[in-house]
């Protein structure tokens, strides 16, 4: 079982499902590039071998127009929230998705007066709630058959929009600002500037986010262990990439290399299989998770994936 706990973007996401890099499977733009279609793909192996295979996620940037991702998947099911009914039905979906990459690749004159040029500020409407995202894959494990099973669960959460900030110490600083999305991206341009009180305010708005995933994932451990799955099930949480609130003058994701956004966690359970408190000093990259997935479950990684297993480079 595979379980994403913090937010990612579709390349990040493509490279855990893939064990390739962006150069590889070819999605650098959410909503906007697809993944390669020779690019291998760990559902599908998974369900080659045998495994139920299941996606649960909370992002339109997933669905199978945009993405791609939905290979290999039996199950594919999106949770988001507010998910506007035009964007819900996927025969629209297809044409959105055509839109922005004509758009995009052509710069087609007058393409932004077309109608499905509204996806382009959906952003600031959705959003996508870890508990509801755990909620359904806690069902589809209750219903599930007895075969052995991947399942993937995507988590929204922690990712801008933040939830609802204390106010409680507004006095100390003027024109707060919040954790909406529109507030972020004002300060991410420059465009406000931000105290140190209104930096923790944020900061501990992220931080709420992060606990609350935590509890998301608790609910899906108690989940395996009320069904006697946890002493035989491989658990893995790992992020796409973190966030910055003003280190190196750098705010929120993809402006900086430190390791504010580049170091994020990757941790893997396995009862009686794998010792608890070890911890891999080699340098890992998300890339190396579809690799140590298969190498867990005995099967052999297709040699088009770039990455290593990181339990054969904790014996080495």
């Amino acid at each position: 079982m595979l379980f994403r706990s913090l937010a990612g973007s579709t390349a990040a996401t493509a490279s855990i499902l893939t064990g390739v890099g962006p150069d590889r499977h070819g999605i650098r733009a959410d909503l906007l590039d697809p993944i390669r279609t020779d690019a291998p793909m760990l559902a599908e192996i998974m369900r080659g071998n045998g495994y139920t295979t299941a996606g649960m996620y909370s992002w339109i940037n997933f669905e199978p127009a945009y993405s791609g991702l939905n290979r290999g998947f039996q199950f594919y099911e999106d949770s988001t929230v507010n998910l506007p009914r035009y964007l819900a039905d996927a025969q629209t979906q297809a044409l959105a998705a055509t839109y922005r990459r004509i758009k995009s690749y052509l710069a087609l004159p007058g393409a932004a007066d077309i109608d499905l040029a509204k996806i382009d500020s959906v952003d600031a409407q959705l959003d996508g709630k870890a508990d509801i995202t755990a909620s359904a894959a806690a069902r589809w494990l209750e219903r599930r058959r007895t075969d052995p099973f991947f399942l993937w669960v995507h988590f929204r959460d922690p990712h801008a929009p933040y939830g609802a900030t204390t106010r409680s110490d507004s006095a100390t600083c003027s024109d707060c600002s919040d954790g909406t999305l529109e507030s972020l991206q004002r300060i991410r341009t420059g465009a406000l500037d931000v105290s140190a009180p209104e930096i923790n305010r944020i900061v501990k708005s992220y931080d709420d986010e992060v606990a609350f995933v935590d509890r998301q994932l608790d609910v899906l451990l108690r989940e395996l262990s009320d069904l006697g799955l946890d002493s035989n099930t491989v658990v893995i949480v790992a992020g796409a990439y973190g966030q910055s609130f003003g280190d190196h003058g750098a705010w929120l994701e993809g402006s900086s290399v430190y390791n504010a956004e580049i170091q994020v966690p990757l941790l893997i359970r396995y009862p009686g299989v794998l010792p608890a408190g070890v911890v891999v000093t080699q340098p890992t990259s998300l890339v190396d998770i579809a690799p140590t997935v298969l190498q867990i479950t005995g099967a052999s990684p297709p040699s088009t994936m770039v990455g290593r297993s990181i339990v054969l480079a904790r014996n080495e």
